[in-house]
């Protein structure tokens, strides 16, 4: 608990350097599209209490999924969310490709199949 207290209080710290950093640099930040999530296991969420964090006055309200070069992150990261979006993304276009291959020599099919699923399907992969 107060390790959790002392991190929120120099990641307070952090996002006001950052703020400033920006600032001086003339560089513009968008605190929209600035997400806060916790990682940990679902035991450790339950015990987690979360103070207020604001971000260029924008109040940081912790997120569950968060989608970061075209991967959504959870806070187990379990990939559970980017799965079944990849799968029914991949699902989608299969059956696209499905209705109009006989349109289509093989080598044409094979293209459309590698740049629309297969690609999504290695992307990331690694992880």
């Amino acid at each position: 608990m107060k390790d959790s207290v002392n991190a929120f209080a120099d990641l307070k710290d952090d996002l006001h350097r950052i703020g400033q950093w920006c600032s001086k640099n003339l560089l513009l930040l968008n605190p929209s599209k600035t997400k806060l999530m916790v990682f940990g296991s679902r035991q450790m969420h339950s015990k987690l209490v979360t103070p207020s964090l604001t971000f260029l006055g924008r109040e940081l309200v912790p997120e569950h999924t968060a989608k970061d070069l075209g991967v959504i992150l959870d806070t187990n990261l379990t990939y559970d969310e980017h799965i079944t979006r990849t799968v029914s993304s991949c699902m989608s276009c299969l059956g696209q490709i499905s209705r109009t291959k006989h349109v289509f020599d093989k080598r044409t099919v094979l293209t459309i199949l590698n740049a629309l699923v297969f690609s999504k399907l290695f992307y990331w992969s690694n992880v």
